[in-house]
């Protein structure tokens, strides 16, 4: 199995290589490590309590660094045991370059597994290798650069930006008149319902009073002609027919609404 990748680190390249073979960095990086003990200056042993697929076990790895050429590249030979579980074995050949005012670190590994590893299928083992190396990476480029967004923080800041692209953007004129339009809808529309109501109610009194006078002569010509009391009677009529120009000023106004 092969595995690629590379890391850019806001660091230099001498704060990486240095990083990279510090025991107390290594096991807060390597994921399920228990601990990192030096053997010498270049050699490591380490036990890790890892899952993979179906299979858990602990494992006790041992590498050693192989052509040097600090602080740029080595080789890197390691191996581990885990028992029952099986064994997994493999070198990989580390470089750093300046690059963006920090370190680009690059590794390219071969791995191969056996016991129980080597049965459970050469994808899950891809996977999971990859994985555990993202998780590695990640850690030891948090490290030198702790207010960085880790890798998998990514697709949710994606989804951000582009629900805020999708969104209004209130700094445009045409977008802020939108926005309160939609907003001001609802207050737009009971305000045309209250300023309609009032106009019809000032509409039925204008018409109301402009007709009083009217139905006032028509009922106390009515009045006179049956019962000759025209004066005593005036009132009676004038209520009459200003309650029968209301009702029929009202009657016109909702029909003209």
């Amino acid at each position: 199995m092969e595995l690629k990748g590379g890391q850019q680190i806001s660091a230099t390249v001498e704060q990486v290589w240095a990083g990279l073979f510090d025991p107390e960095i290594l096991q807060r990086c390597l994921p399920g490590c228990e601990s990192v003990t030096r053997e010498s200056e270049y050699a490591y042993t380490s036990k890790l309590a890892l899952k993979i697929g179906p299979v858990s076990a602990r494992f006790s790895g041992r590498v050693e660094m192989q052509d040097v050429q600090a602080p740029q590249r080595c080789k890197l030979v390691f191996q581990g045991a885990g028992g029952t579980a099986g064994f997994a074995r493999g070198e990989a050949v580390v470089e750093l370059t300046p690059r963006d005012g920090g370190t680009l670190l690059q590794y390219d590994a071969v791995i191969h597994v056996g016991g129980k590893l080597a049965q459970i299928g050469a994808r899950l083992i891809d996977t999971t290798a990859k994985k555990l190396a993202g998780q590695f990476f990640e850690r030891f480029r948090a490290v030198f650069d702790p207010e960085g967004k880790a890798p998998e923080e990514q697709p949710q800041s994606v989804a951000n930006a582009v629900s805020q692209a999708e969104a209004p953007d209130s700094s445009r004129p045409e977008a802020a008149s939108a926005g309160t339009r939609e907003a001001d809808m609802p207050a737009l529309a009971a305000a045309i319902s209250t300023t309609a109501g009032q106009s019809q109610e000032q509409s039925l009194l204008r018409m109301f009073w402009r007709a009083r006078a009217v139905w006032f002569v028509l009922g106390a010509g009515l009045s006179s002609a049956i019962t000759h009391e025209w004066l005593d009677q005036r009132a009676g009529w004038f209520i009459a027919g200003a309650a029968l120009t209301y009702l029929i000023t009202r009657i016109k106004v909702g029909k003209e609404v």
